[in-house]
């Protein structure tokens, strides 16, 4: 019984944090990145909002929609199980740009809103793609870590929309 007023509650939050004024105020990015969905025009909505993400060294079809900063402080405030977008705007090694990276899909604790963090490389680091979570997350750890992980305060929602294929 607890666990079905704790879900009630936690969906309540939910539909309070996002509003369908808040989730139509789209904003674009603040700052430039390498992702897909900023390089396309017009609206994000749709197919432009379409990029490819890895997922466990597997790339993924993924729709984005960036909520509006009310919505995602809200989300924030109220939502332990979001899920992160690692993002980098850095050139990679052989001048490519950073794929942004994801920690789940559906059935790997998959939860439509998504939380922003951004890949800082260490000094004396070159940057260089990440295919994983796991990976991203052994690089910002040690005592000589190669990334600093930036927590944002922008949500978005996504949907997985294929796989395509493994790296």
């Amino acid at each position: 019984m607890k666990a079905i007023i704790t879900m009630a509650v936690a969906c309540a939050l939910l539909l309070a944090a996002c509003s369908k004024n808040e989730l139509r105020d789209v904003k674009p990015p603040a700052t430039a990145t390498t992702t897909t969905h900023q390089l396309r025009s017009g609206s994000l909505n749709g197919n432009a909002g379409v990029e490819l993400v890895y997922y466990d060294s597997m790339l993924v079809k993924m729709n984005a929609m960036q909520l509006s900063d009310a919505a995602a402080a809200k989300i924030l405030a109220h939502n332990s199980t979001i899920n992160i977008l690692y993002e980098s705007d850095a050139t990679v090694a052989g001048g490519g740009t950073f794929v942004t990276v994801t920690d789940a899909i559906q059935g790997d604790d998959y939860n439509p809103l998504w939380r922003e963090v951004d890949i800082v490389w260490n000094a004396g680091v070159t940057p260089h793609q990440f295919y994983s979570d796991d990976e991203v997350l052994a690089a910002a750890a040690g005592a000589n870590p190669e990334i600093t992980l930036v927590y944002t305060d922008e949500v978005y929602r996504c949907s997985i929309l294929q796989h395509t294929k493994t790296q």
